[in-house]
C-alpha cells in the first residue's frame, strides 16, 4: 500500500501526529519555563508551566481515549519479532515513568501554588539561600523524567505506526 498524502489521510491516521506535534511544542516551553524560574521570574514561570501541564494533560488524555475507544485501525504487531523483544519492554518502561511523571507533575503544581502563595504573602523567607526547596529538586527530576517519557513515547509511536512490519 502506498503511503497516503496528508490531504488523503483520515483523522484516525492524523491523530498520532497531533500528539508528536504537541510534544515538539511543549518541550521547548517546558525548558523555557525552567529558565524563567532560574531567572527568578516566578509569575511567568507559573504561567508557562501551568500551560504546559494543561496541554500535556489534555493531549495525553485525548490520545489514551482515542486509542482505547476509537482507534481500531492500528496495524497488528504481535507477529513481529520486535514485539516481544523491544515494543513490550519499552511500553512497560514508558508507562511506569509516565505514571511517575504524572504524580510528580501533580506534586509540582501543588507545591508551586503553595510556594507562590507564601511568597506573595511575605511568609516565605529564605534562611539558607543555597538550599533548594522540594519544588526545585522535584522540578529537575521531572525535567529528566519528562524527557524520558518524550523519547520513549516517540519510539513507541514509530514502532507502532511507522515501522510496522508488513
Amino acid at each position: 500500500d502506498p503511503i497516503p498524502t496528508v490531504a488523503a489521510m483520515t483523522f484516525q491516521q492524523k491523530f498520532p501526529d497531533v500528539v508528536v506535534v504537541a510534544l515538539f511544542v511543549v518541550l521547548p516551553a517546558f525548558f523555557y519555563g525552567a529558565r524563567l524560574a532560574r531567572q527568578g521570574k516566578t509569575k511567568a514561570h507559573a504561567a508557562i508551566m501551568g500551560s504546559v501541564f494543561s496541554v500535556l494533560f489534555v493531549v495525553v488524555t485525548a490520545f489514551v481515549l482515542w486509542n482505547q475507544y476509537i482507534n481500531h485501525s492500528a496495524p497488528p504487531i504481535k507477529d513481529s519479532p520486535l514485539y516481544k523483544s523491544l515494543y513490550i519492554p519499552l511500553a512497560i518502561f514508558h508507562i511506569i515513568i509516565a505514571l511517575t511523571s504524572l504524580g510528580l507533575g501533580v506534586f509540582l503544581v501543588w507545591s508551586g501554588i503553595s510556594w507562590r502563595d507564601k511568597l506573595d504573602s511575605g511568609e516565605l523567607a529564605f534562611k539558607d539561600p543555597g538550599k533548594r526547596s522540594k519544588h526545585v529538586k522535584a522540578g529537575w527530576t521531572a525535567l529528566v523524567l519528562y524527557g524520558l517519557v518524550a523519547v520513549t513515547g516517540l519510539a513507541i509511536y514509530y514502532l507502532r505506526y511507522v515501522f510496522v512490519p508488513a
